[in-house]
C-alpha cells in the first residue's frame, strides 16, 4: 500500500551527493509513518549511512534539540555518569558560537543559544561531501514539538542548507494547521524552500496486523483465532476509520489478555469468538482515540449523553444497546480500570444465547431477547406466565429480569403491553407471593438497579426504578416483621453457646449485620 514511500526514500537515501532539501513523511497518527520510514533506514544504515533519530514531542526550545542531537552524535559522552567529564568534548566540537549545554548538569548554561540554529558546529563530525551526503537526520513528531512550527522548521532548515545532511521530517499535518495558520504565510513560504518532496502514508492493515500477530501472539494462544478473524477485525478497524496502527496493536494485546481468562467452551465457539470481536475491537478503538467509556450507561441513550452513541452507529455489527444494558460493568472495568472481573465475565459468558440449553431460566431466554423471533417471545412470555400463575418465580432478581425486559422490549417500540400495564402485573405479582419472596443477591442498602445474577437490568427505566423501590420496601417491612422471631432465635443460640448460629445472624449477610443489637 505504501510502496511509493518506500521506493521515493530509497532513492532519496541512496543519493550520493547532498540533495539540498528535505522529505517530509506524513501521515494520521498511528499510521505507521515512524516504523516505515525506520524499516527503510535499517537498510542503509552502517557503513552506507549513519542515521541519527530525534524526537521532537515536547520539546520547546532549540536547546532542547541540540541535547538530543549531541545525544546522537555521542552517546557515550552524552551518557549521565561520564557528563563529569564532558568538558574534554568542548576543545574537540569547534563550537561555531559556543555549546548550549548543561554539561555538568547544575544547572548553570556554559553558553546562550541562537533562537533558530543549532549550538553544535556540527562540521566537527560531518567535515566532507561523502559524510553529508551519508548523514541522515530523522525528525519525528513535527507537529507535536512545542516550539512554532516556523521556528522548528527554520531550525531544521540548518541541516538542510547549512549541513548538506539527509533530513526526514515525520509529521501529521492535519495537526499543525491550526499552530502554523496562526504564523501566517510565513510557515508556508519556508515549507516551500525547505521540503522537497511529501510523502502521504495511509495505515497498511495487512501488513500491520500479519507484523503484530508475528511479533505479540506467536506463542499466544489466540493466535488462531485472531488470524481466523482478520476479515472480521480489519472490518471492523475500517469502520472506525481512524486508521491508527498503534490502536490496532493495542487492542490485540488487551484482547489476548481477555482471551487467555475464557472457558474453554468459549474459546472453541468460533461463533461466540466472532461476536466477542465485534463487541471487544469498537469498544476499544472507540477508547484508545479518547470515547468516555464511563457513559457506558442506559441514559446514554435517551439523555443529555446521546451523542456518545451516535460514535457507534458506523459499526455494522455492534450494537450499543445490547453493551449498554448488558455487560457495561465488565467493559467499563476492562478499559478504564484495566480490572478484569472474573464473576462479570463468567456472567458474559453464561449469558450468551449461544450458551443457552434447554434447562436455561426462561428469564434469562427472555433477557436475551433481540435473539428470538417473535414466536419465540411469545413462547417463552407465555412459560413465564405459567410459573407466575403458579407463583413458581419467589426470586426478587428474578421477577424484576422477566419485568424489566419487557419494559425494554415495550420502549423500544414492541408495543404488546403498555410499560404501566406491565409494572401493574409485577406489584401485583410481588403482593402476590409477599411471604414467600426471597432477596439472595438483592442488599437492603444496595444503591440503584444495577444486575441479578450478572445480568444487568435496564436501570434507567423509571418505571422499573418503581419497581425495584417497592420490592426494596417490601424486604424492610418483611425483615422489620422478622425481628421478634429473630431476637427469640439470638438469645436461644446465646444461651447455648452456639457460636455458628450466631455467626449466621452477624455476617457481613445476615439480619444483625449492621444492626446495633447489644446498643
Amino acid at each position: 500500500m505504501n510502496k511509493h514511500v518506500e521506493q521515493y526514500l530509497n532513492y532519496f537515501l541512496g543519493l550520493p551527493v547532498s540533495p539540498n532539501y528535505a522529505v517530509m513523511v506524513t501521515g494520521q497518527w498511528g499510521a505507521g509513518k515512524t516504523q516505515l520510514v525506520r524499516n527503510v533506514c535499517e537498510a542503509f544504515d552502517g557503513a552506507d549511512l549513519k542515521v541519527y533519530y530525534i524526537s521532537l514531542y515536547g520539546l520547546s526550545s532549540t536547546k532542547q534539540i541540540d541535547d538530543l542531537v549531541f545525544a546522537c552524535l555521542h552517546p557515550v559522552l552524552s551518557n549521565k555518569k561520564i557528563k563529569a567529564g564532558a568538558k574534554v568534548l568542548m576543545s574537540a566540537l569547534k563550537l561555531t558560537t559556543s555549546l548550549n549545554l548543561d554539561i555538568n548538569a547544575g544547572g548553570n548554561k556554559e553558553t546562550t543559544a541562537s533562537a533558530s540554529v543549532p549550538q553544535i558546529d556540527l562540521s566537527a563530525f560531518i567535515s566532507d561531501d561523502e559524510k553529508k551526503s551519508k548523514s541522515v537526520f530523522i525528525f519525528d513528531d513535527f507537529e507535536r514539538c512545542l516550539m512554532a512550527p516556523k521556528e522548528t522548521l527554520g531550525y531544521i532548515n540548518y541541516y538542510v542548507e547549512h549541513l548538506g545532511a539527509k533530513v526526514l521530517i515525520i509529521s501529521n499535518p492535519e495537526k499543525i494547521e491550526g499552530d502554523a495558520a496562526g504564523a501566517g504565510d510565513a510557515f508556508f513560504k519556508l515549507k516551500e524552500k525547505v521540503i522537497g518532496q511529501e510523502l502521504h502514508v495511509i495505515a497498511d492493515f495487512d501488513s500491520a496486523f500479519d507484523t503484530f500477530v508475528l511479533e505479540l501472539l506467536s506463542n499466544d494462544e489466540c493466535k488462531e483465532s485472531v488470524t481466523t478473524n482478520k476479515d472480521n477485525i480489519k472490518r471492523i478497524f475500517n469502520e472506525a476509520g481512524y486508521n491508527n496502527l498503534r490502536a490496532l496493536r493495542n487492542s490485540l494485546l488487551q484482547f489476548s489478555r481477555f482471551y487467555k481468562v475464557l472457558p474453554e467452551k468459549a474459546k472453541s465457539h468460533t461463533q461466540f469468538i466472532f461476536e466477542l470481536i465485534g463487541d471487544f475491537f469498537p469498544l476499544s478503538f472507540e477508547y484508545l482515540n479518547g470515547a468516555d467509556l464511563r457513559l457506558l450507561e442506559y441514559r446514554s441513550l435517551i439523555g443529555d449523553n446521546a451523542d456518545f452513541t451516535k460514535q457507534f452507529n458506523k459499526y455494522e455489527n455492534f450494537e450499543i444497546l445490547k453493551v449498554v444494558t448488558h455487560h457495561s460493568d465488565l467493559w467499563k472495568n476492562l478499559f478504564i480500570k484495566g480490572f478484569l472481573d472474573n464473576d462479570l465475565l463468567k456472567a458474559y459468558i453464561e449469558s450468551n444465547h449461544l450458551f443457552e440449553t434447554d434447562t436455561t431460566p426462561d428469564w434469562i431466554k427472555l433477557w436475551n431477547w433481540r435473539y428470538l423471533t417473535s414466536d419465540s417471545f411469545l413462547a417463552i412470555l407465555s412459560s413465564i406466565q405459567r410459573k407466575l400463575d403458579n407463583k413458581q418465580i419467589i426470586e426478587a432478581g428474578e421477577i424484576l429480569h422477566i419485568f424489566g425486559s419487557q419494559m425494554l422490549v415495550v420502549s423500544l417500540g414492541f408495543e404488546f403491553k403498555s410499560i404501566n400495564q406491565i409494572y401493574q402485573e409485577g406489584k401485583s405479582y410481588i403482593d402476590s407471593i409477599r411471604k414467600e419472596i426471597t432477596f439472595n443477591v438483592f442488599a437492603e442498602d444496595y444503591l440503584g438497579v444495577r444486575s441479578y445474577g450478572g445480568f444487568g437490568y435496564p436501570e434507567d427505566l423509571k418505571e422499573l426504578q418503581e419497581l425495584f423501590n417497592y420490592s426494596k420496601n417490601l424486604k424492610k417491612e418483611l425483615t422489620e416483621e422478622s425481628y421478634p422471631e429473630q431476637a427469640a432465635q439470638f438469645l436461644t443460640k446465646l444461651k447455648e453457646n452456639n457460636t455458628n448460629g450466631l455467626y449466621e445472624l452477624f455476617d457481613y449477610s445476615g439480619l444483625f449485620a449492621k444492626f446495633p443489637l447489644f446498643k
